[in-house]
């Protein structure tokens, strides 16, 4: 299948393609788009494509020992670095001897690949790389490896060095169309047709983010925030029930996060360095979670007073993301409101407590 899997990224696709067939795939690419969007997906199969046995038109033939291999995350030559979860960025060093630093992939670029044709190194999140990384990839990317491919994948590519932008190959990928998002919903749940065109347009193209909304009552419980706030309620006590909200979903994130990182029998044999810091890592991990959870709640309701401004400047639903609850659309929306929210992102982002950010958020709403 290779790049037949890939949904409404023609042109992004259709780049690769002509790159792979004349043989002229530079030493490292930029894949930019929103989340949710393919990039991943088109990253691996890229990196099928590479390694394939017998690479045809499509791409990779995803039936020789190396399509299988990257298929399964398992090709030695095929690596990936992520933010780590203490710090939520790509550090080149940490205090520990950690194999997958990214020193150790950059300084992997100039050696030979280990079975593979080429060696493919993805970045994910790389905006999230620390000064001190970036500076130290640069030199990486004025020396290219003719045996090494690096592939950046960002929602925001802004925060990386212009230098480093201007050595990648640029891939840009669009949001997907609300059809090909709603079919992959239903396809991936158990929702109604009506409810995953819903949240197949509310997501506005992000299949991630759609999967998200269908299985879960993060819109619902917005939609009542956003009416009770113009309602008159009162904004602290609304934020107080929220912050229990958030309390309560942040427990729930901590048992499956426990339950991933083992029994109590099995932490009790740790030693108390190798405790502290598992204890250290749990910690950072339910509050990476608990953030982006709280990034949904914003985006959510970033929509909503969006579409309230539209229908006051249009007094039109032609325009709108909400096109279920239009009436809620029809509330007033205060001044400042959608700056309010795009602020209190930041605040959650930059880790201050949530519910200051959002008892503040909410008193601006109601006004």
């Amino acid at each position: 299948m290779s790049f037949e899997r890939i949904l409404d990224q023609d042109v992004a696709v259709g780049l690769l393609r002509n790159m792979l067939r004349l043989n002229r795939l530079p030493h490292a690419l930029l894949f930019t788009g929103p989340d949710g969007v393919g990039k991943t997906l088109t990253a691996l199969e890229t990196a099928k494509a590479i390694n394939c046995e017998a690479p045809g038109a499509n791409g990779c033939c995803d039936a020789c020992h190396a399509c299988r291999l990257v298929e399964r995350g398992r090709h030695a030559d095929v690596l990936s670095v992520h933010p780590t979860s203490t710090s939520n960025q790509i550090t080149l060093k940490d205090r520990r001897d950690n194999p997958t630093l990214f020193v150790n992939y950059c300084e992997l670029a100039s050696y030979r690949p280990t079975v593979g044709k080429a060696r493919v190194i993805l970045v994910h999140q790389a905006h999230r790389l620390t000064d001190q990384a970036q500076t130290f990839f640069l030199k990486t990317l004025e020396e290219p490896s003719s045996h090494t491919v690096f592939i950046l994948l960002s929602d925001r590519p802004g925060e990386l060095m212009g230098t480093i932008r201007s050595r990648c190959q640029p891939v840009r990928f669009g949001a997907l169309r609300p059809e090909t998002v709603a079919s992959l919903v239903r396809r991936e749940t158990d929702v109604d047709e009506t409810r995953a065109r819903a949240v197949a347009v509310v997501a506005q193209g992000q299949v991630s983010r759609a999967l998200n909304l269908a299985t879960s009552e993060k819109r619902q419980v917005v939609l009542d925030l956003a009416r009770r706030l113009s309602q008159g309620e009162d904004p602290l006590l609304l934020s107080q029930a929220f912050a229990e909200h958030l309390k309560e979903m942040g427990d729930t994130l901590k048992s499956r996060v426990m339950e991933q990182m083992g029994s109590g029998e099995e932490q009790a044999d740790l030693s108390p360095e190798d405790a502290a810091r598992l204890e250290e890592e749990c910690k950072a991990r339910i509050n990476g979670l608990v953030r982006a959870e709280s990034a949904d709640y914003m985006y959510l309701l970033q929509t909503v007073y969006r579409d309230r401004m539209m229908w006051a400047a249009t007094g039109s639903t032609d325009r709108l993301y909400n096109l279920d609850c239009v009436e809620d659309m029809k509330l007033p929306c205060p001044p400042g409101a959608l700056a309010a929210i795009e602020k209190a992102w930041r605040y959650i982002e930059r880790n201050l407590r949530m519910d200051r950010v959002f008892r503040d958020l909410f008193f601006t709403l109601a006004a």
